[in-house]
């Protein structure tokens, strides 16, 4: 007897497709009802995978036992099984040994697999199993400006399911990409790697608005819940907090009381002040110089409207930092910052946005302890607030611990995965201590092409590929700043490097001399910079150009930031290259406070700036600290998976 002839005499193929059917038919009657009685998603998974285990089990007992009017009994085996026409003694060995039962062991084992890992494939990670995107609410008024009010309820509701610790939403700057966009839920959640897609429109007429929500789990395509509301403008808000509770319940997210009154809050009574605080939002999302001063005068009029417009002053404190970090303006406007984002708090001593605020406008003035302490009240008060988990990253990498500022930047990442400039940048630094080069040099060019408006993603590459003898490549770099119309000084100071590293100092000279940035950053707004620094100063050494005055005014400026007490690295490491040319023992003392602060650049030691104290054994000891750091650091990230592990 064959072992297919076996395997029907034992009925094992009808006892296969039996379970089978009965599987099918549970499977599509739980998809049917479990929704309408609102069990939890959790019990039809469990119901797939029950169904799957079973499957080899049910081939098992099939094979073992028959059915018979005594019960369930073993299945005799035959005497003899006919094989070519003449009947042979079946194989008496132990079951372990007969060929046809190694076969169907290894049919089972191959069953058991699919059943247990086979499931997994049927839903997202569970790491994601709480993820959202909520897309850009259609605008179905007849007044155009009212797109304004349906782009602030998209970034309202997405901020507070934010405050949902369970939950993962991605932020309003990644889902505004799908304005207008013609795919479909699936596609979105496919290319947002999300499980849930939260779709909805408003429609305002007069002071009535209409607000129609839907929320999609895309993974398995089915409507999980949906409303709509009928109200007056003025309860807006009210709608907004109704819509994430709602959503959130669905998503089976943990809300606590405290959760609650976050999502509950009222910002603003004044539907007009309201609208101008989107408007200044949007403008202050394109991270230009024209821009920022926009949001400013919206934020400004806002204000006048409304002079208890807590997220409005938090909003003014964005734009006042922004003028000094993005834009270069006299550090005085950190101050405002500072008293604007003060005033948002009295308000409302429980805004994350004025937390954030403070911390951008320390972190901006070099006081990482503060910045970080602020980012971190944020990140209590909304844990998905991506901005806050950003900034938490970028000061853990320049307090040197690299492996938690990485968790952190991808986690952002993940919360805001179209626009990850400071996230890239920052990610591109790390790598490149790590000796990762080609991970580093195509998060920079990818920060780059997200975001061409931001200068540092410039900075930082040039700085790289000159330190690493890739000309070419910063090259390129510079040639995408001037295509992509980025400032005339700052085009000269890059041309000024480039020409540096060519040893074309004449010509360096002429560029640092056209291009302005290092005499403003030095004398009005401050210098910050270490590169403005000693690529100036070397170049006017190699030229036996006049430094002194220059040098001076670099040391008086620095020594006036720490008198206010920073404790970011960066002020002792250029305090250690500015001395460098004049008193090697203050050069080394400034070089080894910026160690213990976080300073664990490896590569920049490597300048030429440092040859006067290279030979020095304080100078070797401080450099071989900083390799055996990075080399712990190296291990965490190869333990992770993060990097090959050769």
């Amino acid at each position: 007897m064959s072992f297919f002839e076996e395997l029907k005499r034992r009925k094992v193929f009808r006892v296969a497709a039996t379970y089978a059917v009965v599987a099918w038919i549970l499977m599509q009657i739980g998809e049917v009802t479990f929704p309408a009685l609102n069990i939890p998603e959790w019990v039809m998974s469990t119901l797939v995978v029950v169904l799957l285990a079973g499957f080899p089990i049910a081939v098992i007992f099939a094979w073992i036992f028959d059915k018979t009017p005594q019960g369930y009994i073993k299945t005799d085996a035959p005497d003899t099984e006919n094989i070519g026409g003449m009947n042979f003694k079946v194989d008496d060995r132990p079951f372990y040994l007969q060929k046809r039962n190694i076969i169907l062991a290894l049919g089972v084992l191959v069953g058991i697999l699919i059943g247990t890992y086979g499931g997994s494939s049927l839903s997202i990670n569970n790491e994601d199993d709480k993820s959202i995107a909520v897309l850009p609410f259609d605008n179905f008024s007849q007044n155009k400006d009212d797109e304004y009010l349906s782009d602030g309820i998209t970034e309202d509701i997405t901020m507070n399911l934010a405050k949902v610790k369970e939950l993962t939403v991605i932020s309003r700057t990644s889902v505004m990409k799908y304005k207008g966009s013609m795919k479909n839920a699936k596609e979105i959640a496919e290319e947002l790697s999300v499980k849930y897609i939260l779709e909805g429109s408003i429609r305002k007429i007069g002071e009535r608005v209409r607000i129609v929500g839907q929320l999609i789990d895309a993974v398995n395509d089915k409507h999980i819940w949906s409303d709509s509301y009928d109200r007056n403008m003025v309860d807006i808000f009210d709608i907004q907090a109704d819509v994430s509770k709602e959503i959130a319940n669905a998503m089976e997210a943990e809300l606590t009381d405290k959760t609650i009154a976050n999502i509950e809050s009222i910002p603003t009574n004044n539907m007009e002040a309201y609208i101008l605080y989107q408007r200044a939002r949007s403008y202050y999302g394109m991270y230009t110089m024209d821009g920022n001063e926009t949001s400013i005068n919206l934020l400004n009029e806002a204000l006048e409207i409304d002079e208890n417009y807590a997220l409005a002053y938090a909003g003014l404190a964005d734009s006042y930092a922004q003028r000094v970090i993005r834009f270069k303006y006299d550090e005085s406007w950190m101050d405002s910052a500072l008293i604007v984002a003060d005033l948002a708090l009295g308000i409302d001593p429980n805004l994350a946005e004025a937390y954030k605020a403070k911390g951008l406008v320390y972190m901006g003035s070099s006081l990482l302890m503060l910045a970080e302490k602020n980012t971190d009240k944020a990140l209590e008060i909304n844990p998905g607030f991506h901005t806050a988990v950003a900034n938490k990253g970028v000061l853990l990498s320049r307090r040197g611990l690299l492996f938690e500022a990485q968790e952190y930047l991808t986690k952002s990442t993940r919360l805001n995965p179209t626009s990850t400039s400071t996230e890239s940048i920052q990610l591109a630094q790390i790598y490149n201590m790590i000796d990762q080069y080609e991970k580093s040099h195509q998060l920079i060019f990818d920060a780059i092409k997200n975001s061409p408006n931001v200068r540092a993603s410039y900075a930082r590459g040039i700085e790289m590929m000159l330190s690493q003898g890739l000309n070419e490549k910063a090259k390129s770099i510079i040639d995408l700043f001037q295509k992509n119309k980025g400032n005339i000084d700052d085009l000269n100071f890059f041309k000024g490097q480039l020409s540096f590293y060519d040893k074309d100092y004449a010509k360096a000279l002429k560029y640092f001399n056209a291009s302005g940035a290092i005499a403003r950053r030095w004398r009005g707004g401050g210098f910050s910079d270490f590169s403005n620094a000693h690529y100036l100063l070397k170049t006017l050494i190699k030229l036996n150009r006049p430094y002194t005055e220059f040098l001076n005014a670099g040391i008086a400026y620095n020594n006036s930031k720490l008198a206010s007490k920073v404790d970011a690295p960066t002020m002792y490491l250029e305090l250690s290259v500015l001395h460098s040319f004049d008193n090697k023992n203050k050069s080394l003392e400034y070089l080894e406070k910026a160690v213990e602060r976080g300073f664990r650049n490896k590569d920049l030691l490597e300048d030429t700036v440092f040859d006067p104290i290279r030979n020095n054994d304080r100078f070797k000891l401080v450099l071989s600290e900083i390799k055996l750091y990075l080399e712990r650091e190296k291990l965490k990230f190869k333990e992770a998976g993060l990097i090959p592990n050769v």
